[in-house]
């Protein structure tokens, strides 16, 4: 065979071989279980709650950050509409629920390091939100939770933060991030009253979801339209309980699904009865997207 050849079939078996393993990775499911919608914009690096009234998804980012609202496309990940929460500060928003009004909550209760005096819920009604204007006012709803009298406490007792809550029969259920230096997955449940005010939020339940201080933190939580099913977000699972009840959280009625891509994962929402919006933070360059989840059937 002449040289020519020889380099011309080189080129074409090269060339075959490069084919070969784009077919192959565009075949793979890089994000586990998780169908990848989109990526969001570069306004939600932080993403920390995520929420929809109606057909829109509303998002919010974490610490640090404004003390913005973001009504965003779920097709395309762009933000439609940013939105002033004209009488609050962003702490440390880790989370947004609604009720079946409508209304909205965002929570400011993120705690790392257990020391926080000045937890609040921010409720914003639904008139406003869905008004189109881009500056909102909110109504406080200002709490403690029971059983805190050192702040912060011994690292072994660091289990008052929280990063996920939701809405059922007209209170707030909050969810306790365990941050306690020997973690056995223990999570806290408190409810919390829905209308502004200063209270104590009352600790009804405790939960264990699983042992890896890796991946057994709640990040997050959220409920059906029907109210019946609760999920619970960590980086790479989502427990589901159906149906929800909030002083019973046995773990004999709680479904574990693991999402086969781990990631900072922390929100979640229900688009349907069956499908989940699950959005991570920008973490590194595959991160930062809105993602489908469809639940399994039992």
């Amino acid at each position: 065979m002449a040289i020519k050849d020889k380099a011309i079939l080189t080129k074409i078996r090269v060339a075959f071989f490069c084919s070969l393993l784009t077919l192959t990775a565009s075949c793979q499911k890089d994000f586990g279980q998780l169908d990848k919608v989109c990526a969001l914009a570069d306004e939600l690096y932080e993403i920390s709650g995520c929420t929809i009234i109606g057909s829109k998804l509303y998002a919010i980012n974490d610490s640090g950050n404004s003390n913005d609202l973001f009504e965003v496309s779920p097709a395309t990940g762009k933000v439609i509409r940013k939105i002033e929460v004209t009488n609050a500060t962003n702490k440390d928003w880790e989370a947004l629920t609604t009720d079946r009004q409508g209304n909205m909550y965002i929570g400011d209760f993120g705690n790392n390091s257990n020391k926080r005096k000045d937890l609040v819920v921010y409720r914003v009604s639904k008139d406003q939100i869905t008004a189109g204007s881009k500056k909102i006012t909110a109504q406080k709803i200002e709490f403690k939770l029971e059983g805190q009298e050192n702040f912060p406490p011994k690292k072994k007792n660091r289990t008052y933060d929280i990063e996920g809550f939701l809405h059922f029969r007209n209170s707030l259920y909050l969810f306790t991030k365990n941050r306690s230096k020997d973690f056995d997955g223990t999570t806290t449940v408190y409810r919390l009253p829905d209308v502004s005010g200063t209270y104590e939020a009352k600790e009804i339940a405790e939960w264990k979801t699983c042992k890896d201080d890796k991946d057994c933190f709640i990040t997050d939580a959220a409920l059906s339209p029907d109210g019946k099913t609760a999920v619970f977000l960590t980086y790479n699972k989502v427990f589901v309980m159906s149906p929800f009840d909030p002083k019973n959280m046995d773990d004999d009625k709680i479904t574990k699904y693991k999402l086969d891509y781990r990631s900072q994962k922390e929100a979640v929402t229900f688009k349907d009865e069956s499908t989940l919006w699950i959005a991570d933070e920008k973490g590194n360059a595959s991160d930062g997207n809105l993602y489908e989840y469809k639940i399994p059937k039992e």
